[in-house]
């Protein structure tokens, strides 16, 4: 039997523990912004939407510090941390969206299946295409660790392509 599900934490606290991320990003490095982004989504807490979207600058301005871990938990963080729907987010922020999916797709080649299905997940569920060249080099980056692949990573990551590849975005 699976352990219920906790409470989500109060929009409050969430964004306060956003902002003080984004006031201290100076003193952070990439790991210590990625890893916030991702507590604060696995804890189910949503910060209020300006706080997302700081969080997302702040990522953007350190994305090419990251390891491919750190951006793929990131990525896969963003859309569970915002308190309106995803697609709000890529309305309002498509210019720091497109250079996010810039910097991830450089770290393609060094990431591992489950990094790999974390990113087509995390862009999946902002509804948010990030590019024919992105998906190209995703799918090399797929085909050349086929078999590292378990069924269920890949089962996710044809789910994601399936929805970027025919969702209205």
């Amino acid at each position: 039997s699976r352990a219920p599900l906790r409470p989500p934490v109060p929009p409050q606290l969430g964004s306060e523990a956003a902002m003080m991320c984004v006031a201290r990003a100076h003193e952070c490095g990439a790991g210590d912004v990625c890893r916030v982004m991702w507590a604060l989504a696995s804890m189910r807490a949503c910060p209020r939407t300006a706080a997302t979207a700081a969080l997302l600058d702040v990522l953007v301005s350190v994305a090419s510090e990251a390891t491919p871990a750190e951006l793929a938990a990131a990525i896969w963080a963003l859309p569970r941390l915002s308190s309106l729907s995803p697609r709000y987010l890529v309305m309002r922020r498509t210019g720091a969206l497109k250079e996010l999916a810039a910097a991830s797709r450089s770290a393609l080649p060094r990431c591992s299946p489950a990094q790999l299905a974390q990113l087509a997940a995390g862009f999946t569920a902002l509804t948010y295409y990030p590019g024919a060249s992105w998906m190209k080099e995703h799918r090399q980056a797929c085909i050349a660790l086929r078999e590292q692949f378990d069924i269920r990573t890949l089962t996710n990551v044809r789910a994601a392509y399936q929805r970027l590849l025919t969702q209205d975005v």
